[in-house]
This record gives structure tokens, C-alpha cells and sequence, in this order.
């Protein structure tokens, strides 16, 4: 029993519902803190709160615990990050193939030595700063998901970054937006390649923030297969 997937799909209900952590938790007779704890796959309502909670949601109980199934018919985007990941196994391949090059080309003309080692040297910098960029996004995004708040986020918009293209796909931002503690609020996803002939209507976003300071954020996306 995935407790995230469930509490994902506990909060897609609610928001189906148009109700705040809030509003669910008074209908339930629990502090929203509680709401906002089954939301974030941090725990699971008590057995004498699945059916009040399924009649607030309009859901079954059966509805409830094949949520995970119902979750796993989409799966998630692929961030532009991905591609940076890719690219930047690829700088540290072509350094290494330099610096071999290098250290067997020396043996017959010397003085190529130097440059070789200097274009290694660059090759190694990219994949540094590369992988850098990869390892802090997803630390961010971890804790998070750890430690903050998630929302599940309505796709209001789909800006198209023209200036980066690969192969037939499209890379473009996302803009969501979502409500938390009656407070609405607009985000907007980081670079993803997308099929270009994916509607938002297919798209979903699920925001992870930190509930002290909404704009500290990270955005998870998701495409229906």
C-alpha cells in the first residue's frame, strides 16, 4: 500500500470537490494538519474515518485503496533535467576518450599532450557543473516531498520554449495553479519535453512546497499514457 499514491489521490478528490484541507477536516471532525498529513503520504486516516472520508469525497472505499492502480495509468514527464543528466555522462566520456587520446598521442608527438589534457580538462568542468544542476533539483524536489506540503495543481497554461528543441519532441513550461489554506496560487513547472500533440487536459502537476513559504516550491509532472 503506497500511503503517497493514496494521499495524492485523496487530494485530487478534494480538490475535484472544490474543498480546502480545512473544510474536509471539520466535515471530519480532525485538525486540517491531519488532512494535510494524509496528503502528504505521511500517514492514513484511521479505519473509523474511510467511510466519512469517502462520503466527503464522493468515492468508495474500494475507489480509495485502487488509487494507486488508478495513479500508475499516468506517468511522469520528462524534465529537460533528464536530458542535462544525459548530456553530461556524454562530457564525461568525451574527457575521458581526450585524456587517453592524449596520453597515447604524447608517446609519438609531444606537444599535442597539453591540449588534449586542456580539452579534457573542459570536458570534465561541463560534466561538474552539469551534474551539479541535476543533484540539487532533485535534493530540492526530495525534501520537500520529505518535509513540506504537496497540492494537486490544475495545468492553466502551456508555454512553448521555441529556443530548445529535441528531435520531434516540444520543450515547454507549465503553468499551474493551486489552492492551499483558501490562498490561490500560480507556479510554473521547470523545462519538460513533451509530445507537441499532448493537450493540458492530459497533462497533471502535484506541488510540493514548503508550508511555511509557498514560493519555496518544486513541481512533479504527470502525462496520461
Amino acid at each position: 500500500m503506497d500511503q503517497k499514491q493514496i494521499g495524492a489521490f485523496i487530494a485530487k478528490k478534494r480538490k475535484s470537490k472544490n474543498m480546502t484541507q480545512a473544510q474536509l477536516a471539520s466535515q471530519l471532525n480532525v485538525t486540517y494538519q491531519a488532512v494535510s498529513k494524509w496528503e502528504n503520504g505521511r500517514g492514513l486516516p484511521d479505519v473509523s474515518l474511510l467511510q466519512p472520508l469517502c462520503d466527503a469525497l464522493g468515492i468508495t472505499i474500494n475507489d480509495l485503496f485502487q488509487s494507486e492502480n488508478k495513479i500508475n495509468e499516468t506517468r511522469r514527464l520528462k524534465s529537460i533535467k533528464s536530458v542535462f543528466s544525459i548530456c553530461a555522462r556524454m562530457t564525461l566520456l568525451i574527457a575521458i576518450i581526450e585524456f587517453i587520446i592524449g596520453l597515447v598521442s604524447s608517446v609519438f608527438h609531444p606537444d599535442i599532450l597539453k591540449p588534449m589534457l586542456i580539452n579534457a580538462l573542459v570536458w570534465t568542468l561541463l560534466f561538474l557543473v552539469s551534474i551539479s544542476i541535476v543533484i540539487f533539483h532533485k535534493q530540492k524536489l526530495l525534501k520537500l516531498k520529505r518535509e513540506g506540503t504537496q497540492a494537486e495543481a490544475k495545468i492553466i497554461e502551456i508555454i512553448p520554449a521555441n529556443w530548445i528543441r529535441i528531435a520531434n519532441y516540444a520543450t515547454c513550461q507549465l503553468l499551474c495553479e493551486f489552492t492551499y489554506q483558501e490562498k490561490r496560487y500560480e507556479v510554473k513547472s521547470h523545462l519538460v519535453v513533451i509530445n507537441p500533440f499532448k493537450r493540458k487536459e492530459d497533462l497533471h502537476a502535484r506541488i510540493y512546497f514548503d508550508q511555511t513559504d509557498a514560493a519555496k516550491y518544486s513541481v512533479e509532472l504527470f502525462q496520461s499514457n
